[in-house]
């Protein structure tokens, strides 16, 4: 099974230009000229992304690929979670489980698979959100498909299982960033929680609004305090010598 996912997200964009070489490239099938053009045929097709002309004319020839038409029964928060990841928008499988431990490690237990260092991604991300143009974390959705996998393993690990868990979980979340952040009761009011549902599962949709007036920061799990920006799809963390500079850049004054 082959899988293109810069090729996806390109195309989350709009049209791409690409040669049959360069999606042979991409797909890990440079060795591969008369199998590898089926083979990238058929995932294209599976993904339901338009090629014109079809393949096969030339390692060489220019192809336009286009992405699929959006469904008219789509809810808005599935045009949203079908742009993938950018700068407004990332995506987490989970708020505290360890996704890839589980995986690998059949015998951990629940304590073992509670994974703080997932929530203080969470919270940088609300951080960098927060310190430039806002925008939208999920969480239970996996990073690389765009696929909701829900709730049910982060609601085991915080031992939420009575039919209040919306309640109780959105309390949580409102008690991590009123406790993590600087001014946490002011920073909540720019974090907008809900719980939609998408192909059938539970996801947390976190609305972060831009907060113009003051630069935003947090205590990751080891109490130090830490600020980050966003840029492009990633959120790095702004240090001391780069604040004034940041600060000066998001408020137009350099």
């Amino acid at each position: 099974m082959i899988d293109m996912p810069k090729v996806l997200a390109e195309l989350r964009q709009g049209p791409v230009e690409m040669t049959l070489r360069q999606l042979l490239s991409e797909a890990g099938l440079e060795q591969s000229p008369l199998q590898g053009p089926r083979i990238v045929t058929e995932y294209l097709q599976v993904h339901q992304i338009i090629v014109e002309p079809a393949l096969g004319i030339g390692m060489d020839a220019v192809h336009t690929l286009r992405p699929p038409a959006l469904p008219e029964w789509l809810t808005a928060y599935d045009k949203e979670l079908v742009t993938g990841e950018h700068s407004g928008q990332e995506f987490k499988e989970s708020l505290l489980f360890d996704v890839g431990r589980a995986a690998n490690d059949p015998n951990a237990t629940a304590k073992d698979l509670r994974n703080e260092a997932l929530l203080d991604e969470c919270l940088k991300t609300v951080c960098a959100f927060l310190n430039t143009d806002g925008g939208l974390l999920w969480v239970g959705v996996n990073d690389k498909t765009g696929k909701c996998r829900g709730l049910l393993d982060d609601l085991g690990i915080l031992g939420y299982k009575g039919d209040d868990w919306q309640d109780r979980l959105h309390l949580w979340i409102r008690s991590q960033v009123r406790d993590r952040f600087y001014d946490g009761n002011a920073v909540n009011s720019f974090v907008d929680v809900r719980f939609p549902v998408v192909d059938g599962h539970h996801a947390i949709r976190l609305h972060v609004s831009k907060r113009v007036r003051k630069l935003s920061a947090f205590r990751d799990r080891k109490n130090v305090w830490r600020s980050y920006c966003r840029q492009g799809a990633s959120s790095p963390e702004l240090t001391m010598t780069t604040v004034e500079e940041f600060v000066l850049q998001r408020s137009g004054c350099n």
